[in-house]
């Protein structure tokens, strides 16, 4: 199958892999229980909430230039290489991405059934991780910082975690593979925050299928394109529309008022 021949040689090193596997565990155990209690009270206080896990997509986002800043720098090399590529990867999944939103959206005012509603809200904008409010909330009570924080944040932070601390390390060797570690290492977090009662278990489930394929089609720009900056690239564009999507009226609104 050509989506398993396919070479990827671009990869962070070693070191990089670790550190960032570490930062994993307290990005998404330790931080999300302190940031829950800090939170106490405060939980119908929508703009708060929204307000906190904004402030958890910056620190994840500067943890994540200061591990792989060089990586970065050195994995922008194939896009100047070859940027027609590039760009013809990044719209074609961008496309996907939207016609898989665009679906689920649709599906969800037809079909009457609880799990569509975090699948349908909870699939774009993307993140690394939902733990106090949806992205779409998010972009509601903060249209201009949280629509920032989203498409200029959370797609490096996303990619830089799940991809290329999973993907990349294992892609050349074994395709299939990555794309099945990366589904493990996606549910993980899910499963935490279900333990640890942030989320029902069945909302963790459906967000993780609304997003499920949307990370399986960056991944496959990242292995088309042999660079992490495709997979950014497209969650920056996918994350636009729905900011544009979902946050637009509110932002309207809040101008007129």
């Amino acid at each position: 199958m050509k989506l398993f021949s396919e070479l990827m040689l671009d990869r962070p090193s070693g070191r990089v892999v670790g550190t960032s596997a570490c930062f994993w565990m307290f990005s998404f155990v330790a931080i999300p229980f302190f940031l829950r209690l800090l939170m106490i009270g405060s939980y119908e206080d929508y703009a708060l909430t929204s307000g906190g896990q904004m402030v958890y997509h910056v620190f994840n986002f500067l943890a994540m230039l200061m591990i792989f800043g060089n990586y970065l720098k050195d994995s922008f090399l194939n896009v100047e290489v070859d940027t027609a590529k590039v760009v013809r990867t990044v719209a074609s999944s961008t496309a996907i991405i939207l016609v898989f939103f665009i679906g689920l959206q649709t599906l969800y005012g037809l079909v009457d059934l609880p799990l569509l509603a975090p699948m349908a809200w909870g699939s774009l904008p993307i993140g690394e991780m939902t733990i106090l409010e949806y992205s779409w909330t998010v972009i509601n009570f903060h249209p201009l910082w949280g629509s920032l924080i989203m498409v200029l944040l959370t797609p490096l932070t996303t990619s830089c975690i799940y991809y290329a601390m999973t993907f990349a390390p294992v892609c050349n060797n074994k395709p299939w593979l990555a794309y099945v570690l990366v589904a493990v290492v996606l549910a993980i977090p899910r499963v935490i925050n279900s333990t640890l009662l942030y989320w029902a278990p069945e909302q963790e489930l459906a967000i993780y299928l609304g997003q499920l394929p949307i990370h399986m089609v960056a991944c496959r720009a990242y292995q088309k394109c042999d660079t992490v900056w495709a997979p950014i690239f497209t969650l920056m564009v996918a994350n636009l529309f729905a900011c544009v999507y979902l946050g637009l009226p509110s932002l309207l609104l809040g101008m007129l008022q």
